[in-house]
């Protein structure tokens, strides 16, 4: 990180770091004070970028870095893309759907503006929700369709991004949810761990899952496969841990299966077996169920902080990261340990970063999702 002292730039890396400070948390050109400053060679002095953050997250246009950023990272942009099977989730709408992309923007907004601690991401005791959503999460007392924050009750299992319906949504299929899709999502987006492709496996060498009554059962007789068995052990887990939530992010016991000759017009769908959310997860430890997962996500933060670090370093510098960011990457993290973990000091730290003031950028961050 950059120490004390004013570096002396040339006009040219005055100005384009006034320009990569602006694209990177308006998605625009720099205004008059950003350029003020850059002709000055202000924003080499690391207090002037601090005041610029604040100022800069205060600011509307910072809803254009919220959208973008959370749109990539946690992938709530694709929120509808599969279409819940009416049948079976007859409560899923249009207006279910814009509440959930609104309430996971709104959260990362709340932490950012406020500078709440990244360990919200894992567990926290509240959400942004307007009546809709609150309703599906069967949250009382909340009227009107203005989102607000919402103190949320112990008893909802709620808390923290994986209880979101927006992730839970774009992790299934619309029909039914999968263990390995939400384990590899989870390894990738949440804990900085991004899986290897899989192994070209004959279709001589599937297993035979006949029998198993549970989705974790026939997890567990697909492991049974030596050649499955080497990925699968490592993400089955992380997706079981979120068994719980259906294909729109409701909580449930028991899985949806449909009505034997239901008739146009009324209830199609009835229980299935029970959900089984248990496990033990490679690093983790044992868990039985999502709030016991939780508690070892808690245990094991430092993973979430540095992925959500690499995740908007990626971001600002508009490349992808190899070792030789490392170093910087170790530094931002140590930082934010010692400092409180605020989501606006991450911000911070990044533009503070030697990375951040030397690495040249692209304004079109389309093609450099986290």
């Amino acid at each position: 990180l950059l120490d004390s002292k004013f570096l002396v730039l040339n006009n040219s890396d005055r100005h384009e770091l006034a320009s990569r400070l602006s694209y990177f948390l308006w998605s625009s050109m720099p205004d008059e004070e950003l350029l003020r400053l850059a002709a000055n060679n202000q924003l080499s002095n690391p207090n002037v970028p601090k005041q610029q953050v604040a100022r800069m997250v205060g600011d509307p246009r910072i809803d254009r870095f919220v959208n973008d950023f959370v749109g990539q990272w946690l992938n709530v942009d694709m929120v509808g893309e599969m279409q819940a099977d009416a049948r079976l989730y007859p409560e899923y709408d249009e207006y279910l759907e814009r509440s959930m992309r609104g309430e996971t923007q709104l959260f990362f907004r709340e932490l950012l503006v406020n500078n709440l601690t990244i360990e919200n991401f894992i567990d926290s005791d509240f959400s942004m929700l307007n009546e809709r959503l609150a309703s599906h999460y069967r949250i009382p007392n909340v009227a009107g369709g203005h989102f607000r924050r919402v103190l949320l009750p112990p008893e909802s299992h709620r808390g923290g991004l994986l209880t979101h319906a927006s992730v839970l949504n774009v992790t299934s299929n619309g029909t039914t949810t999968s263990p390995v899709i939400r384990g590899v999502w989870m390894l990738e987006n949440f804990l900085g761990a991004p899986t290897l492709p899989p192994p070209p496996i004959s279709t001589d060498f599937e297993p035979d899952i006949r029998g198993a009554g549970t989705i974790k059962k026939q997890m567990e007789m697909h492991r049974q496969l030596a050649q499955c068995n080497v990925c699968h052990r490592k993400i089955d887990p992380y997706g079981l841990a979120l068994e719980n939530f259906d294909v729109i992010g409701g909580w449930r016991e028991s899985y949806r299966k449909l009505k034997p000759n239901g008739r146009k017009g009324s209830i199609s769908y009835i229980d299935g077996p029970p959900v089984e959310s248990f496990a033990d997860a490679p690093n983790f430890g044992q868990f039985e169920g999502f709030e016991s997962f939780r508690e070892l996500l808690l245990k094991n933060k430092h993973l979430v902080v540095r992925c959500v670090t690499e995740k908007m370093m990626t971001y600002a510098l508009g490349r992808g990261l190899d070792f030789t960011d490392d170093e910087t990457i170790d530094s931002i993290v140590d930082e934010l340990q010692q400092n409180g973990l605020g989501l606006q000091s991450l911000v911070e730290e990044i533009v503070l970063s030697d990375a951040f003031h030397r690495n040249g950028i692209s304004n079109d961050r389309s093609e450099n999702a986290p």
